[in-house]
Order: structure tokens, then C-alpha cells, then sequence
């Protein structure tokens, strides 16, 4: 890896444990229902809730009618299942904030729905020069789109740009397009793979 400008990082499973697993268990005790049931249905409605193209409200909607249950009343589920499960893990989110600080150029891309993107907002995270949520841009990993728009908004060329995910389509999509890319394996390994980029990363 050469001329490295920027590092691009995935949110779930990279920057956060996956919250997916949680959420799943959190969803089902609460509608009372299977695994089975709600991820059948859930695969009808994920691509359009992700790229932003119905809301949460529509999404429960669709969901419940297919398990035929009562949606849920309160403003946003997800939402309050995702602040229920979320874990930051705060050595990457560190890295990112050393690698900003030495003057590479920092960016989130990450698949996730408009509640989703509103709790990471929250956070008032300040180690990402550039932010990229599907459910904002309507294109979602691996789509060859959205990693476009990312590069675009670093002012980045594909070569010069780091990509950090854990899922195996995502990574192929961005060397594809001759993005850098790392799989993610666990912190240890992302530091080691960054080291050589930051002296004070090889230091600690």
C-alpha cells in the first residue's frame, strides 16, 4: 500500500461491534416473534429502508403486515434497539483520530437507515473529514456508486484511498475500483496494518 491520502472506515463490525446480531434479539422479544419470521421479512424491506427509500415508519408497516402483528407505537424501534446494543470500539475510533491528526484525510462509508444515521449524528463524532450513509446517498456497498461519491467528497484518487470492512463483497467492490483495501479481522491487525502510516500508531 503507497501513497495512501485518505482512510475510508466501515461503522458496524469496524468502528462499532455488529450490531446486527442485537438488534435481531431485541426486535424479536419485542414483536414476539421468530428469528426466522422477522428476517424473512426483513430481506423484502432492507435494500429500499437502507438506500433511504421508505421510512422507518413504512418499514415496520411492511414488516408486520407480513407477520400479520401490530406495528410498534413508539417514534423509532430501531433507534432505541440500536442505542440498546451499541458498542463503540474505542481504539478505532482512536485511530481514526491519529490518522486525522496526522494529516490524512478521514471518512465514514457505512449502510444504514435514516435512524441509524441519526444516532450516529448524535454522537457528534469529530475524527471524519467526510461522512457517507446509504440511507442519505440512495446507493449502498458493494454498489460501485456510493464508493464514487466518498471519493469524490475526499477529493481522493482510488489509489490514494484506504477502504476498512469486515464483509468480504464490500472489499471486492472497492478493489475493484483500485481502492486499497484491508479486510477487517480485529483491532490488532487494522493497527498493524496502519502503522507504517503513522509513527505515533507504532509507538503505542
Amino acid at each position: 500500500m503507497t501513497n495512501i491520502k485518505s482512510i475510508v472506515f466501515d461503522w458496524g463490525g469496524v468502528l462499532i461491534d455488529q450490531p446486527t446480531p442485537g438488534l435481531i434479539r431485541y426486535f424479536i422479544k419485542h414483536l414476539n416473534i421468530s428469528d426466522v419470521q422477522l428476517l424473512t421479512a426483513h430481506r423484502k424491506y432492507n435494500d429500499s429502508f437502507q438506500k433511504g427509500i421508505i421510512d422507518e415508519s413504512t418499514y415496520w408497516k411492511g414488516i408486520c403486515k407480513e407477520l400479520k402483528i401490530n406495528p410498534p407505537r413508539e417514534p423509532s424501534l430501531w433507534k432505541r434497539a440500536l442505542k440498546h446494543v451499541y458498542r463503540e470500539r474505542h481504539n478505532m475510533f482512536n485511530l481514526a483520530f491519529v490518522l486525522q491528526n496526522n494529516g490524512y484525510k478521514t471518512a465514514l462509508l457505512t449502510n444504514t437507515e435514516p435512524p441509524a444515521m441519526e444516532l450516529f449524528q448524535d454522537q457528534h463524532y469529530d475524527m471524519f473529514d467526510v461522512e457517507v450513509f446509504s440511507c442519505a446517498e440512495g446507493y449502498r456497498k458493494p454498489e460501485h456508486k456510493i464508493y464514487e461519491i466518498t471519493l469524490k467528497r475526499l477529493g481522493c484518487k482510488p489509489e490514494e484511498t484506504l477502504f476498512i470492512d469486515d464483509r468480504e463483497e464490500n472489499i471486492k467492490a472497492a478493489v475493484s475500483l483500485g481502492i486499497q483495501s484491508i479486510m477487517y479481522v480485529n483491532q490488532r491487525q487494522i493497527k498493524a496494518k496502519l502503522a507504517p502510516y503513522v509513527l505515533k500508531l507504532a509507538k503505542k
